[in-house]
């Protein structure tokens, strides 16, 4: 089983995590551990993941850089306040592995988890131009193999000439969550119109 530590984070919402995690398959080792005691507990235990909540920018990034220098193979994800993208693209150069911001709904923080526990890069959807892209090289491939499994479907539907309304109806979606779909689709494959999501899917034999 896969284990996980998570530094300083709040309560509240270290509980959810928790949780989440553990609905993963995720032992949680240590939860809402103070940086005084992080590195340590992090060499001694040798988590698979990290989850670091940034509560200083500075000194955090810092702390990223020695959390890296510890294991190569641990996969690391942050939790921040809403930053720039040049903000989650120092936390990738720092060794982070993803960034998520801290006001997220849950699922957000899930699919994160995800995507860094596969070998990916996870930052904000507004952020992938400027980050995730950034440290990939941005290949179609790789943003491709970026798309969760309900943002693949959607593609798909579209590319099958399906209107927002008849994929709403075929996932239990509203228009608008589909709307959204779209837009992060667009965001993540570095695309600005519904034509080019189109003719991306077929490219690479979606249908």
């Amino acid at each position: 089983m896969k284990t996980a530590i998570i530094i300083n984070d709040h309560p509240d919402h270290c509980r959810e995590r928790v949780m989440a995690l553990k609905n993963s398959g995720i032992a949680v080792l240590a939860d809402c551990l103070p940086e005084v005691e992080a590195l340590d507990q992090v060499q001694r235990r040798c988590p698979d993941l990290l989850v670091v909540n940034l509560i200083n920018n500075i000194e955090g990034l810092t702390l990223l850089s020695a959390f890296r220098a510890l294991s190569g193979a641990m996969k690391i994800l942050v939790i921040a306040t809403p930053h720039s993208g040049h903000f989650a693209q120092r936390c990738l150069d720092a060794g982070a592995d993803g960034y998520v911001i801290a006001s997220d709904q849950l699922s957000e923080f899930k699919e994160a988890v995800r995507m860094v526990m596969r070998g990916y890069s996870f930052a904000p959807a507004q952020d992938f131009p400027t980050a995730a892209h950034r440290r990939y090289g941005a290949s179609d491939e790789q943003r491709l193999r970026m798309l969760s499994a309900r943002e693949m479907t959607v593609l798909i539907l579209l590319a099958k000439g399906m209107g927002n309304k008849q994929i709403g109806a075929q996932l239990s979606l509203s228009e608008k969550t589909v709307s959204t779909y779209k837009h992060r689709l667009k965001l993540k494959l570095n695309i600005t119109s519904v034509v080019e999501l189109i003719d991306f899917a077929r490219r690479y034999h979606l249908l």
